[in-house]
């Protein structure tokens, strides 16, 4: 009997890469030869798996620059959001199981901030040119700006954040759900 080797998700090209530069994933396509690989970070699409696009690790942790905007809408603090005036500290940051949190708990990061208080996240690309790769997490009184070093860096942040945000608010459902039918239905409606 012939044994199937299926794709590995994401494997790096070295180890010798500087700390400064991201190690390019490469993946493997299910039909090639064994040592053949794609470099691109962009997958293809396998028959057994049914996914497109993109793979980067999970991040649980890091150091990562974050700033915080207030949303309110008079004039002082619009003044003190503006970009001249935005400071920015360097965390620690973990995504934890329910929130994301700093390890030095001080200034932007003082208050951890629930999983479920978050409303959307997304990537600023238009600050990219500038060398600036954020997300924006908008949570109830403002947002949050995790500023990462790289693209690809910022991108691992913003899938990671992404996929704890989905757990999170799965496992309540599972937790909470009573009938099937409502959960089927649940499951349905954000697929």
């Amino acid at each position: 009997m012939a044994t199937v080797r299926l794709p590995d998700a994401c494997q790096t090209d070295s180890l010798t890469d500087t700390p400064s530069t991201p190690k390019t994933p490469t993946h493997t396509s299910g039909n090639s030869s064994p040592g053949s690989t794609n470099s691109s970070p962009i997958s293809t699409k396998s028959s057994s798996l049914g996914s497109v696009g993109p793979k980067y690790k999970l991040v649980t942790d890091g150091d990562i620059q974050v700033c915080r905007l207030n949303h309110t809408r008079t004039i002082v603090s619009k003044i003190m959001n503006s970009k001249y005036l935005r400071r920015w500290e360097s965390h620690h940051v973990l995504l934890d199981h329910s929130e994301i949190r700093s390890l030095t708990p001080y200034g932007f990061m003082e208050m951890s901030v629930p999983y479920s208080s978050i409303e959307d996240v997304h990537i600023i690309s238009r600050w990219d040119a500038g060398q600036k790769f954020c997300i924006r997490i908008t949570i109830q009184d403002g947002s949050l700006l995790l500023q990462a070093n790289n693209g690809y860096l910022r991108d691992q942040w913003l899938f990671a954040i992404q996929w704890k945000k989905h757990m999170y608010k799965y496992e309540k459902l599972l937790k909470s759900a009573r009938r099937p039918e409502v959960l089927v239905k649940e499951i349905k409606q954000s697929c």
